[in-house]
């Protein structure tokens, strides 16, 4: 159970970040115009149609929905060292629902947000555990997984470890890296909108370091690709994920927002 959680958490970081509601007549049609990430605010909700397959023991069809909601996050200090990591932290909470009868998985991804629109990410809840994420061989919580302003020409690796907490004491319990490579500009449509967007493949690797809690074995090989329109963050991804359980690949485009675009 413990390496179900586990293998879920890590993976999980290797799916990307997620206006108005109503029937849409035409398309419109957003282009690029700035470089800086949209600076997230409580409220901001984002919803994806996804559509791919899950192959276990048999072939799964997925048509399903995602969404991201962010709020304020409460979990800003450390316990390890009770060190304050950010004033005003953000909570991203992801909901999954990939349809054909599965139950819908919820993560909770804790942020901090600079001005430039680089986000960082220092902790994930799932499960009722609170996972701690920080730079490789460092000792505060808080690795930069999306850089702004884009595109950002050269490749953009980060290593980062996995620290669980039981009280004041923290456990370093696995370790992982990310790569983004910009690939160009390219227009998308989806649901809500064409988009001109940029490009990013992506790599994703994890292991668990702890085998008296995981089994100490790869956790997941995750890769795939994400188009980002500044302002909103991802409008479109493909996702693929191969574990020793499972093979998972799905498309998901945005299908709508309450982030309004000028």
């Amino acid at each position: 159970m413990m390496r179900r959680l586990f293998t879920r958490v890590l993976a999980a970081l290797a799916i990307p970040l997620l206006s108005h509601c109503g029937t849409i007549t035409q398309k419109p049609v957003y282009l690029l115009d700035t470089s800086l990430l949209r600076a997230f605010q409580p409220g901001d909700r984002l919803v994806y149609a996804t559509v791919g397959r899950r192959t276990t023991t048999f072939v799964q069809d997925i048509e399903g929905s995602a969404s991201i909601t962010w709020s304020s996050s409460s979990e800003t200090v450390y316990p390890g060292s009770n060190q304050s990591i950010t004033d005003e932290g953000l909570l991203a909470r992801e909901q999954f629902d990939l349809g054909a009868g599965r139950a819908s998985e919820s993560i909770d991804y804790h942020y901090w947000q600079d001005e430039q629109g680089s986000l960082y990410l220092y902790a994930i809840g799932l499960g009722g555990s609170l996972f701690w994420i920080m730079p490789a061989g460092g000792d505060t919580p808080g690795v930069e997984l999306l850089r702004s302003p884009l595109p950002g020409e050269s490749p953009f690796n980060v290593a980062f470890d996995v620290y669980l907490c039981e009280q004041n004491n923290c456990f370093r319990v696995g370790r992982g890296e990310q790569e983004q490579v910009y690939e160009g500009i390219e227009q998308q449509t989806t649901p809500y909108a064409d988009f001109e967007a940029y490009r990013y493949g992506y790599r994703f690797s994890t292991e668990s370091l702890d085998p008296t809690r995981f089994d100490n074995d790869p956790i997941a090989t995750v890769s795939g690709t994400r188009w980002y329109h500044p302002r909103l963050g991802v409008v479109k991804f493909v996702f693929n994920r191969i574990t020793t359980e499972e093979s998972l690949e799905f498309t998901a485009s945005l299908s709508t927002t309450s982030i309004a675009l000028p």
